[in-house]
């Protein structure tokens, strides 16, 4: 899959404008992408939910630094799916604050083991 380029990315101004469209394209893109158990999600990333992950952090931070743009891009590629090759974000779900606190400790270097 092609990587993302600065270039395929929006300015926080951009995005604004365009925002409530594409949040709506994306929400159906992850609907057939996403799998859920009753603590666990898992999301199978693509070059568009990758992409959106990056203009909305940019458009939430205000980010106008190309440096710091730059470090998104070269963090994010990393998860962009080759060619023959899966990428999945795991989400741990715990609604209740309580249980979340107790069970953070155990979940320290979860990400080493999965």
């Amino acid at each position: 899959m092609e990587k993302i380029r600065r270039g395929d990315l929006f300015t926080p101004e951009q995005y604004a404008k365009i925002l409530t469209e594409e949040r709506k394209r994306i929400i159906e893109i992850k609907k057939e992408r996403r799998v859920s158990s009753r603590t666990f999600s898992y999301l199978f990333e693509n070059r568009d939910t990758i992409l959106n992950q990056i203009n909305e952090m940019i458009y939430v931070e205000n980010v106008h630094d190309e440096n710091e743009i730059e470090h998104l891009l070269n963090t994010y590629n990393q998860i962009v799916p080759e060619k023959n090759e899966f990428s999945i974000t795991m989400f741990i779900e715990i609604p209740d604050e309580q249980i979340l606190m107790k069970e953070m400790k155990r979940l320290v270097g979860i990400e080493d083991s999965v």
